[in-house]
């Protein structure tokens, strides 16, 4: 695993646009472990024994052809919550923030088979009104290539 640090460039972006593109920011031996990993937790099979709190497709009950989530997935899998749940993710987030520190609020796993049916944009700030200052940071890490166009098909 590497260590990642946002730059200027990247902080004036972010301010500018409201994201950051950052290449790489796990490692492909990630990616592939990720992969393998997100199989597992598809199948129903949850490594530390605890369950994700919402799993919105299971095998042999829903069309293949569905996309496919999972909330938290962190904690039915050690490897993911490695990722999820790193240091270096977690201090960008703040640094582009312009926060003190930060907390995870949840993971989404979303997978999308070719040809699958989109899922809704939305902003999980209004589902989360039990925090005082709803301020959150969004890290989406692709597992395949992708481009911004591909997510309408």
């Amino acid at each position: 695993m590497f260590n990642f640090e946002i730059t200027d460039e990247q902080i004036e972006s972010f301010n500018n646009d409201g994201f950051v593109v950052v290449d790489r920011i796990i490692s492909d031996e990630n990616v592939a472990l990720l992969r393998e990993r997100l199989d597992v937790l598809f199948s129903g099979e949850y490594e530390t024994g605890i369950g994700p709190d919402e799993v919105n497709w299971k095998i042999n009950r829903d069309p293949i052809q569905n996309t496919r989530q999972i909330c938290n997935g962190w904690k039915s899998d050690r490897y993911v919550a490695s990722v999820v749940l790193r240091q270096d993710i977690g201090k960008a987030c703040a640094v582009l923030g312009g926060w003190p520190g930060t907390r995870i609020s949840q993971d989404n796993i979303l997978w999308k088979p070719p040809g699958g049916k989109p899922l809704g944009f939305h902003q999980d700030s209004a589902y989360e009104q039990w925090t005082a200052i709803p301020e959150w940071a969004s890290c989406w890490i692709a597992l395949d290539d992708t481009t911004a166009e591909g997510g309408d098909r």
